[in-house]
């Protein structure tokens, strides 16, 4: 059986391999809400125009330094993008209008939504020989191209498919009411369209804070195709959470640039949500490190994504491992 090769953790200082552990968790285990069984016809497929041509492995053993721009995401080159003084819950508003305006996804309970991602982390490589007295090395990993095929309905099995290290893709079966069907398009049918009813959702996902409310809604929106009303009040609902900040020329995990609203999570990192500047749509979720570098063995720097999610496409399919 092909198995896509464990990750190793980094030493990272706490607070940042604290989120990215949360952040992971948080793919594994999401809570459930009750299905229900609507049904739809087929949207296109929507992707970015770049995207399509996207061929993305799983990069292993690459040393990151602080001047290799080309393998992981940057954010600047004095410190990374700075926090803009835009206000954010007005652009929050901006980005909900936009999305209550887009026409909602059709699909019959039997067709499945196809979701393109690519994820990005930092871990170390046991192979390579850490230099000078660093204890590890500091490397920055493409996760790679994951595709899933979720059930429009969660009554139907779907599949998970990702690359090995020498780019066979590897599949896995998505379970009904399970990972990802819990928030099948059917199902995301009967979420919250009110701003307060979607805040306590968000809330009762898991976690304490409005961190956990902020880093939930950004794990719904990299995983389910949200119908319009139901996107819009997800971003009404942060909208109201204190402490939030605009963030020009932020990446995503692909590399993209876009515009962030950013929460400050663990000490070192902030919780990024990142958006398209032209057309305000959702790109990927992140982890993003703000701290200096704590030594010379910590390559990091701010700005720098430590954890991510990028959304390349989506589209209704007839069948798992359909492509558009």
């Amino acid at each position: 059986m092909t198995a896509i090769p464990p990750s190793h953790d980094r030493d990272l200082p706490p607070g940042r391999h604290r989120a990215r552990r949360d952040h992971l968790l948080r793919e594994i285990a999401p809570p459930r809400p009750a299905p229900v069984r609507p049904s739809w016809r087929r949207p296109a497929f929507l992707a970015p125009a770049a995207a399509a041509a996207l061929t993305i492995a799983v990069v292993v053993g690459v040393t990151v330094t602080r001047d290799a721009s080309s393998v992981r995401p940057e954010g600047g080159t004095h410190g990374g993008p700075a926090t803009s003084s835009r206000d954010a819950a007005k652009l929050l508003e901006r980005i909900a209008d936009r999305a209550e305006r887009r026409t909602a996804p059709t699909a019959a309970d039997d067709e499945f939504v196809y979701l393109r991602r690519v994820a990005y982390y930092w871990k170390t490589d046991p192979d390579k020989k850490p230099t000078g007295d660093c204890a590890t090395t500091s490397e920055g990993h493409e996760y790679g191209l994951v595709e899933l095929w979720v059930s429009a309905d969660g009554e139907h099995i779907g599949l998970r498919r990702e690359r090995d290290t020498g780019g066979r893709p590897v599949d896995r079966p998505i379970v009904r009411n399970g990972q990802y069907t819990d928030t099948s398009y059917a199902r995301a049918r009967k979420l919250p369209t009110d701003t307060a009813g979607m805040a306590r959702w968000l809330r009762a996902r898991g976690g304490t804070g409005d961190r956990a409310t902020f880093e939930n809604a950004g794990r719904l929106l990299s995983t389910s195709w949200l119908p319009p009303r139901v996107e819009a009040a997800v971003y009404r609902a942060l909208a109201r959470m204190p402490g939030l900040r605009v963030v020009d020329a932020a990446k995503d995990a692909a590399g993209r640039t876009g515009v962030a609203v950013a929460l400050p999570a663990e000490p070192g990192t902030r919780a990024e949500l990142v958006f398209r500047e032209k057309d305000l749509s959702f790109l990927g979720d992140a982890t993003v490190d703000t701290a200096a570098p704590a030594n010379s063995c910590d390559t990091l720097r701010p700005g720098d994504v430590v954890v991510g999610t990028a959304l390349m496409g989506r589209a209704i399919v007839d069948t798992p491992g359909e492509t558009p």
